[in-house]
């Protein structure tokens, strides 16, 4: 059986691979049925394959140099501050956030210091989580993104 590419199941996903048969309609895939191929060798035991398909391709190379970031974005009420933590109550959770030297802290898009967080002010901070994880912004909500955050509909 001959690999004939992604292009011959078009919408369905298959592909088919030497060795494996190929349902178009469902794109299913099932073990080939050695007793129907009149071509094949006959014989026992054996390694290897006695198809005629090409031997399957190496994957592509991975990109090089490059970052996975996977962010984990909270809103909540900020409970506690401290020059390395601040406290945040997302959903009824306690989210303990790390301060680091990286971390941005912005109020109407002006960074500030992490002491002039206030007790009771929604926020939104963005976790990176590959890793150690590292909060990566907190911005504090202007009235109408408070608002959307807390569920209360805009007039």
């Amino acid at each position: 059986m001959t690999n004939p590419g992604p292009a011959a199941y078009p919408n369905t996903g298959a592909v088919a691979n030497p060795g494996t048969a190929v349902s178009p309609q469902a794109g299913n895939t099932a073990a080939p049925n050695p007793g129907t191929n009149a071509n094949a060798n006959t014989g026992t035991g054996g390694t290897g394959s006695s198809g005629t398909a090409p031997p399957a391709q190496a994957p592509a190379p991975a990109a090089s140099g490059g970052i996975a970031v996977v962010d984990a974005i909270y809103r909540g009420v900020v409970r506690s501050v401290s020059s390395k933590e601040v406290v945040i109550v997302d959903a009824g959770a306690r989210v303990p956030l790390e301060i680091g030297t990286q971390t941005r802290i912005l109020r109407n898009g002006e960074a500030i210091r992490v002491t002039e967080l206030k007790e009771g002010e929604k926020v939104r901070a963005v976790v990176n989580l590959v890793g150690r994880s590292h909060t990566r912004e907190i911005s504090v909500l202007s009235g109408d993104e408070a608002r959307r955050a807390a569920g209360v509909p805009l007039r």
